[in-house]
C-alpha cells in the first residue's frame, strides 16, 4: 500500500455523508468523455440514483481491465433501468493530458480534467487515494454509498460479478436524503426564462440566483498533486 506525503492527508470527519454538498460542488465540473472539452453553457445536475466515482489512470494496467468491465456493466444498467439509474465519473489521475485524452476515448460517461486539478485534488484528498483502481459510489446528494465497489460479486463490479445484482444492491444501503434534500431538489428545476420584453437585464441568464452554480474555492498552499498510488490487480 502506498504511502501518501504529509499534505495529502484528510481528517475522517471529510469522509462522512455530511460533507456530500462539497463532493456535489466539485462534480459539477464534469463533462461528457465524447465531447472531451467542458461546456461553459451548461451545468451538471447529478440526478441519477447512484453515481460512480471512478479514481482510474490510464498508465495501470488493472485500470485498462477494469474499466472495459465497468463500461460493460454501466450500459447494461443503463439499458436496463433507465438513463437516470447510474453514472459514471472519471477522476483522472493521468498527469499527461494526451495519455488522458486517448483514455477517455472509449469511455462512454462523464469526466473531470486533469487540466482543472482543484476537483481532482479536492476528490483525491477527500476519499483518501490510495491505489487504483478505485470505484466509490454516491448518491445524488453526493453521501457515501460504496466506499469500493470493485470486486465484490454481489456487491461491486468486476471479474464475476453480475452488474444488475449489484446495482440493486447499492440502492438497498444507500442513505436516507440529507435534512437539506427537499431545497437541494428544489434548485435542480429550472427555473423558466421569462418572456423577453427588449430589454436585456441579465435576469433571464442561466446560473443567476443559483447556490449550486459557484466555483470551487481557490488551491490551498501547499496542496499537492495525486502523484503515485499503488496498482491494485
Amino acid at each position: 500500500m502506498a504511502t501518501m506525503p504529509a499534505d495529502m492527508s484528510v481528517d475522517r470527519r471529510q469522509t462522512n455523508s455530511g460533507s456530500g454538498v462539497e463532493c456535489l460542488q466539485f462534480l459539477r465540473h464534469a463533462f461528457s468523455c465524447e465531447r472531451g472539452e467542458p461546456d461553459p453553457s451548461t451545468r451538471v445536475v447529478l440526478d441519477y440514483q447512484v453515481v460512480g466515482l471512478y479514481f482510474s489512470a490510464s498508465s495501470c494496467p488493472p485500470c485498462q481491465a477494469f474499466t472495459q468491465m465497468l463500461k460493460e456493466a454501466y450500459q447494461e444498467i443503463r439499458h436496463l433501468h433507465g438513463k437516470d439509474s447510474f453514472e459514471v465519473i472519471l477522476v483522472p489521475l493521468d498527469a499527461r493530458e494526451d495519455a488522458w485524452r486517448k483514455y477517455i476515448e472509449r469511455m462512454p460517461w462523464l469526466t473531470l480534467s486533469p487540466l482543472h486539478k482543484e476537483p481532482v485534488l479536492r476528490l483525491f484528498q477527500r476519499f483518501r487515494i490510495t491505489e487504483a483502481p478505485r470505484l466509490i459510489m454516491v448518491d445524488r446528494y453526493g453521501q457515501i454509498v460504496a466506499d469500493n465497489a470493485r470486486g465484490t460479486p454481489g456487491q461491486g463490479f468486476g471479474y464475476g460479478c453480475d452488474p444488475c445484482q449489484a446495482y440493486r444492491y447499492l440502492l438497498g444501503i444507500k442513505p436516507k436524503p440529507p435534512p437539506w434534500s427537499t431545497e437541494f431538489q428544489q434548485t435542480q428545476v429550472p427555473k423558466p426564462k421569462p418572456a423577453k420584453t427588449g430589454k436585456n437585464t441579465g435576469a433571464d441568464e442561466e446560473g443567476i440566483g443559483d447556490p449550486g452554480a459557484s466555483e470551487a474555492p481557490s488551491s490551498p498552499r501547499g496542496l499537492a498533486s495525486p502523484r503515485t498510488v499503488q496498482e491494485s490487480g
